[in-house]
């Protein structure tokens, strides 16, 4: 099963680097924040474990990698 993740990169060459891993992995681009150097997008498992490995913790161009969620601004 996919999972759906919010990935933010450090500068333009992580940005196509990391998007073209993504579809080359067999993932699938979902919201694509090229302004912001970012997207989100549903990945296999594989590929999300490669990928969270390589997060700006590990020394990595990955500046947030997070689950994707709903965010409201008003009580439900």
């Amino acid at each position: 099963m996919p999972t759906r993740v919010t990935m933010m990169l450090k500068d333009d060459a992580s940005y196509n680097k990391y998007k073209g891993e993504v579809l080359s992995g067999g993932g699938q681009m979902i919201h694509d924040y090229e302004g912001l150097l970012g997207f989100t997008a549903d990945l296999p498992e594989q590929l999300f474990s490669e990928l969270q490995s390589t997060s700006s913790v590990t020394g990595g161009d990955i500046l947030s990698f997070e689950p994707d969620s709903v965010v409201t601004i008003q009580n439900q």
